[in-house]
């Protein structure tokens, strides 16, 4: 009887520790996939910006070309 009471404790920390180790896993999974998300954000709003700047520089050199062939269409 005794050992029986034992080896149900025993089996009961162990199915306790199992708990706390896939908990800790999932925790730290978490977590890391928190910072990788938050990583790419980040990047994402870096490329925006670098994309938004583009988009004007383009957009500016374009105006610019279209002026200069109306100038030169109407020299000739």
């Amino acid at each position: 009887m005794e050992w029986t009471v034992v080896t149900v404790i025993i089996a009961l920390v162990g199915l306790v520790g199992v708990f706390v180790k896939v908990g800790v896993s999932m925790s730290r999974s978490s977590q890391r996939l928190s910072d990788s998300v938050d990583r790419l954000e980040k990047s994402v709003d870096g490329l925006k910006d670098d994309n938004r700047d583009d988009h004007k520089e383009f957009s500016d050199k374009l105006d610019n070309h279209e002026h200069r062939i109306t100038v030169l269409e109407t020299q000739k």
